[in-house]
């Protein structure tokens, strides 16, 4: 299946909505492969979108780019005849041959997959996203819902460094576009959700930093020990409650 889409710049493109074509699928929407202008891009179609937050993460200060896949165009579903209808976004794209999903790095099946993994390569991966969680921080930016999924480890483009991290899901960050103008995350993993949230009206709650840190703190223990803090914290008067049971 082949559909039409123009973006915000007048660009049109064509994206073939098949499952080989699809680099990931979560409960906001799909992202597809797809080329515009030549330059292989992304393009995430949500279920339900948001023009002007999808504008206000576009306002985000360039650095930003660095360490998330941010919006570069609006993108709309175009009929001949018809209004186009808003569909979702254009990012960057981040090939999955050449980059490495966080989930990958602490599933010891997925590990003995890796040509080379050690536990150097481990250290620097909590390091680099660390400084990527930071400086999002410094820019304004709540990540939200920062999980595993949502982590990739690719090639940096300059000589300083070989790798980045980068946080996918932009459009779920938490941002302040304005003194009058909020964007919540209202979307959160269980098991990365820090203890103050817990049963909070995600979708009214505005987050602090610290929520980010409490996630960050898991997946560097998860990085590095390839477990789940809360595994082994044993309850002896509830010795079966699950890990997000744990947290709370």
């Amino acid at each position: 299946m082949e559909q039409q889409y123009v973006t915000d710049s007048g660009e049109r493109l064509k994206l073939r909505l098949k499952p080989n074509n699809r680099l990931g699928v979560g409960g906001q929407g799909q992202v597809f492969r797809a080329t515009l202008a030549g330059v292989p891009v992304a393009i995430k179609l949500l279920r339900e979108v948001d023009i002007s937050r999808i504008e206000a993460l576009r306002q985000l200060p360039v650095a930003c780019a660095s360490h998330a896949t941010l919006p570069q165009h609006l993108l709309y579903r175009w009929r001949r005849g018809s209004k186009a209808e808003p569909a979702g976004y254009v990012m960057p794209c981040i090939d999955p041959e050449t980059s490495l999903s966080a989930a990958r790095l602490f599933n010891f099946e997925e590990l003995k997959l890796l040509k080379r993994f050690t536990w150097r390569d481990a250290v620097l991966a909590a390091l680099l996203l660390a400084e990527s969680v930071a400086a999002l921080h410094a820019d304004g930016v709540v990540i939200g819902d920062l999980n595993p999924e949502n982590v990739v480890f690719t090639p940096a483009a300059n000589a300083k460094a070989k790798w980045r991290a980068v946080l996918l899901d932009s459009d779920s960050f938490q941002i302040q576009a304005s003194a009058s103008q909020r964007f919540y995350c209202g979307v959160t993993r269980p098991l990365y959700t820090a203890p103050e949230l817990v049963g909070c009206d995600l979708s009214q709650t505005w987050r602090k930093a610290s929520s980010d840190h409490f996630a960050l703190a898991v997946l560097i223990y998860q990085l590095l020990l390839h477990d789940h803090p809360y595994d082994n914290a044993i309850n002896t008067a509830e010795p079966d409650l699950s890990i997000s049971d744990k947290i709370f």
